[in-house]
């Protein structure tokens, strides 16, 4: 049997527990949707699939919807008075968890920051550990800029110590151009960052205001009472230069997941990689 050399890693703010409403239970309609959506997400090639808005409530519902033999890790509840909201599900057939795991926190001034999760996965055909950051910053409505800054520059702190391949995922509520997204050392130059050793690739870059021929959207999120426009790409999954080097793992492509309708307003994004190993094998 020859096996498929793309692996897919797809993030989605699923929108069932907002940070405002905390604890509370979701409706079980919302959960049926959302379960749909991953379902189709996971049929469409999903290995692993980063969540953000889910407390452990949802997280018990969505559950149901998840093929058997995958895990799924959580990163939710309150820890030293920050809301965590964050999960993990992944392929165990495929991906295995290894490493610690860590929230990191970013400080300004008397204020905490929820900057991300690191949770390391080894993908098992070739070896190769990636160190997997999920993120969720603050919203524009509740924040200001200078929060998330510091979430960039937390997170690239954090990053600059790795010795692993890297993906980073989340609801930024900040653009690919916006300074936050620079603090993290990003760069939409696909050939600078394959020869440099310290700037990440974001390949969302080209998802600003210009409609996917695949889905139609000209970004990853919908506000409609937007007042300049009614699209913005904060949803985005970002990677460093071991994906451009023809390693092991190898960037494919990237953008706004197709076949998903019932999203909400947050399209989740999606990434292809390949492996060498299996796409010679085959």
């Amino acid at each position: 049997m020859v096996q498929n050399p793309i692996e897919t890693i797809v993030f989605w703010n699923c929108g069932l527990a907002p940070t405002v409403r905390r604890e509370t239970r979701p409706e079980p309609g919302a959960c049926e949707t959302a379960g749909r959506t991953i379902r189709q997400l996971v049929h469409d090639g999903a290995k692993v699939l980063g969540l953000c808005e889910v407390n452990d409530a949802s997280l018990q519902s969505l559950r149901r919807f998840l093929p058997a033999g995958f895990d799924l890790h959580p990163c939710t509840g309150p820890v030293n008075g920050l809301h965590w909201d964050l999960a993990l599900a992944f392929d165990s057939a495929a991906w295995k968890a290894c490493g610690h795991a860590r929230r990191i926190v970013a400080r300004y001034g008397n204020h905490s920051y929820k900057a991300g999760w690191k949770r390391p996965l080894l993908h098992r055909s070739t070896g190769v550990e990636v160190a997997i950051y999920v993120a969720h910053w603050r919203s524009r409505l509740r924040d200001g800029a200078l929060g998330r800054q510091r979430c960039g520059q937390e997170l690239a702190t954090s990053m600059e110590k790795e010795k692993r391949p890297i993906v980073v995922m989340g609801d930024f509520n900040d653009e690919p151009f916006d300074k936050a997204l620079e603090g993290m050392n990003t760069s939409r130059d696909i050939h600078l960052v394959r020869d440099s050793c310290n700037l990440l690739f974001n390949p969302f870059w080209r998802h600003l205001g210009h409609e996917d021929r695949h889905t139609r959207r000209c970004g990853t999120y919908f506000h409609r009472n937007g007042e300049t426009t009614r699209w913005r790409t904060f949803d985005q999954i970002i990677i460093s230069a071991e994906f451009l080097q023809d390693r092991d793992l190898c960037y494919h492509w990237a953008g706004p997941a197709p076949n998903v309708h019932d999203a909400g307003d947050h399209i989740p994004v999606r990434l292809d990689i390949y492996s060498r190993r299996l796409h010679h094998d085959s």
